[in-house]
Formats: structure tokens, sequence, C-alpha cells
């Protein structure tokens, strides 16, 4: 009898046992102490990796990167910091190089001859950016450097575009009659307003021979974009000698304040042969070693 009364409720039994609901089990979550912990290796890994690129340390640097990497899986700033660690680490070279980025923009870097011409000179006027002519800056007011032939005319045309292609600045300046390698500090230019984080512009100049044909022109054009850079790699270089700077922004794609952080080097020390190798080099790097040891000379006035 005990066995049928037990037979009789076993439907209900197995029913009980499969509608039960199952409590699913969730993970605890990490708590602010755990996170903090993370973040600060996550620094330590990567401003010791910055360091050793600083220091040309290759091997060094990519193991801190990797670290960084492990405590923050997918992390853009220890990724990009591993491909172009890696790609320097596989030149084999001590020397200040930069590795454009996949990325590019329409450019013209070297002027073309034009009939009815203002310079003799067998250069003509080359920007100095990578031959992709997509430049990085981090900075509001980025330097451009370029190539100025010896030339006659009185007028330097500097346009710049924004990605709408709007024009929002354009100044006349008068170039000296030097030929020799020249730059323009964006923050010397009245009325120019600070570049934008993530934005690109469009700078155009042009040597303008003849004002009233303006078909004879030489003109370059070039792109540069505004970065914000990862947090460790800006310590870093709170505490770099202006020319680890420049080494430190090359391995990073960063072309206009490598650049400018060797011209600087350069100015504080003009008869230092090895920092004229190492901005040879540079250029070198990206296919402009017609103007690489072309002298430094100063630039322009602003006329209008």
């Amino acid at each position: 009898m005990k066995c049928n009364i037990w037979l009789k409720y076993l439907p209900a039994i197995i029913a009980a046992t499969f509608l039960t609901p199952v409590m699913p089990i969730i993970a605890a979550p990490q708590t602010p102490t755990v996170i903090a912990q993370a973040t600060t290796a996550y620094n330590t890994y990567m401003r010791r990796g910055y360091s050793a690129t600083a220091k040309r340390d290759y091997r060094n640097a990519l193991v801190n990167f990797r670290r960084a990497l492990s405590v923050r899986p997918g992390d853009g700033y220890a990724t990009a910091a591993i491909n172009n660690v890696s790609k320097y680490a596989r030149r084999g070279s001590s020397k200040t190089i930069f590795i454009a980025s996949n990325r590019g923009a329409p450019g013209t870097r070297q002027g073309g001859a034009t009939r009815g011409g203002c310079s003799s000179s067998d250069r003509t006027l080359t920007a100095l950016v990578p031959a992709n002519n997509l430049g990085m800056t981090t900075s509001q007011y980025p330097v451009i450097f370029f190539y100025v032939p010896q030339t006659s005319a009185d007028i330097l045309e500097l346009s710049l575009v924004d990605e709408n292609d709007n024009e929002i600045y354009q100044k006349n300046l008068k170039p000296i009659k030097t030929g020799g390698v020249a730059s323009i500090n964006f923050r010397d230019l009245p009325g120019l307003k600070p570049l934008q984080v993530g934005k690109s512009y469009h700078w155009y100049l042009s040597i303008v021979c003849n004002a009233q044909d303006r078909s004879a022109d030489i003109f370059v054009d070039s792109w540069v974009q505004r970065i914000n850079p990862d947090p460790a790699l800006q310590s870093e270089l709170k505490q770099a000698s202006l020319e680890s700077r420049a080494a430190l922004y090359a391995v990073n794609g960063i072309w206009y304040d490598s650049l400018t952080a060797l011209f600087e080097t350069r100015k504080s020390s003009p008869n230092n042969s090895a920092l004229v190798n190492q901005w040879a080099d540079l250029l070198d790097s990206v296919g402009l070693d017609t103007v690489a040891r072309e002298p430094l000379v100063p630039c322009c006035t602003v006329t209008n």
C-alpha cells in the first residue's frame, strides 16, 4: 500500500523538480579595490613601456606594453603601442625614424614646375610631411615645416580648410629670399583659432609668382589632425628631454610634434652634428632625403 501511495505522488514530485526555477550563478562584481589595482598596474606598464621606448629599448618596451594589454584586453593605446614599437624593433635601428600609418589623405607634397616660375633653383617647394600626406599633432597650434627654394616672389600664401571644405583661415606672408627649411608656427598667426581634438585640417602653402595669374603658383598641400594622446604617454613626455620626445612622438606616429621637438633641439644646439644626423634620419625615413640636409632658415612675416 505504501508503495502505491509513493507512486501516486511521483509525477508531481518530478514536475516540481523541473519547474522549480534555477537561480543563475552571478559572478561577483569587481570591487573598487580590484579595479583600482588593475588601473594602477595598467598605467605602470604603459609608463614603463614609453620610458623604454624613449631609451630605444624596444624589447623591454614591448614586454611592458603586452603586460598592459593583458591587464586591459583590447585596449586601443596598448595595441597601438605594440604595433608601432614592433615595426621599430623589426627595423633593428637606433635611428629616429617614422613609420606612417596605413591611413592617408590626398595631397601634393612637392610643388611642380610652372610656366613663368619665380624660382631658379633645381629644387622646388616641398612640404615636410609623410608620404601619405596625413600628420598627427597633439598641439592646439602645431608647427608646419617646408623647404622653400630661393625665390623672387614677394608673397607666400597660407590657407587652412576644415573637413567640410570651408576655408577657415588665409594669410599672406612675405618670404625671405634665401632657400632652406622654414617653419610656420600656427600660434604666431593672428586670429587663428586652436585646432580641435579629433578634427582634420587641410593646409595649403603657395608661392605666388604672379598675383595677376595664379596659375603660375607653386604650391603644396597636406593634412594635420589633432589627437588626444594616451595619458601615460603624456606623462612620459613631460619628463623626457626634447631629443627623447622626438623619438617618442615618432614611434607613436605623431609626425608634427616629432619634427618640432627635433627642430627645437637643433635650435638650442645648432652645431651638434648628431642632431643634424637625427633630423636627416627622420626626413629620410619618409622619403624626403633630397631636402634632409638643407639649412634651417627663418620663415616669414605676416603681411595681411
